[in-house]
């Protein structure tokens, strides 16, 4: 992909860079292993991703959230103080229960250093069949007590909740304006 920008003083395009497309700039690659999923970037040179843009979908369960790997502080001129990725980046999530070619939706952002911010890329991956039973491991004892499974959701799925109720809003407003028209 070329970006050409257009100059007013000479009346002409002027190309600037060359980019990549996203899939070639972002190589994604996946395996799962059991209740194991890999998620992989190949990320080419001049280019990077966003730690704080890799954002999972919320309804497949997790154990727990991935542990990110470090990656190398940056400034961002869009973000501030960030952490990127360059080269590679793997990470796994714990899944917890999931059917058969049930979709794993992820999400990333990165950019390339000659100035192009891509926007956020979704990939899905259609995942193994996993019970809830494979997921756990389960250590036997003399005593055993009972265990609670807990899922960890990302903070946004609960200020999605209110996002419910504004069709009904919506409804019981039109229905005022029409009662009060009549």
């Amino acid at each position: 992909m070329t970006v050409q920008q257009f100059s007013s003083d000479s009346l002409q395009f002027v190309e600037t860079a060359e980019f990549l497309p996203v899939d070639q700039a972002y190589r994604f690659d996946f395996q799962q292993t059991g209740n194991q999923l890999s998620l992989s970037w190949h990320i080419a040179d001049g280019y990077y991703l966003y730690q704080h843009r890799f954002v999972a979908d919320p309804s497949v369960a997790l154990i727990t959230q991935p542990d990110l790997p470090a990656g190398i502080a940056y400034n961002d001129t869009f973000f501030g103080d960030v952490v990127i990725y360059r080269e590679h980046v793997t990470i796994t999530y714990e899944i917890a229960a999931a059917s058969a070619d049930q979709p794993f939706v992820i999400s990333y952002q990165g950019c390339a250093d000659a100035g192009l911010c891509y926007p956020p890329t979704e990939k899905v991956v259609y995942l193994q069949a996993i019970s809830a039973g494979d997921a756990l491991t389960v250590q036997s004892s003399t005593t055993a007590e009972p265990t609670a499974i807990t899922v960890d959701l990302p903070w946004w799925t609960i200020a999605l909740i209110p996002l419910l109720f504004v069709p009904l809003v919506i409804i019981r407003a039109k229905r005022s304006q029409r009662i009060n028209k009549t």
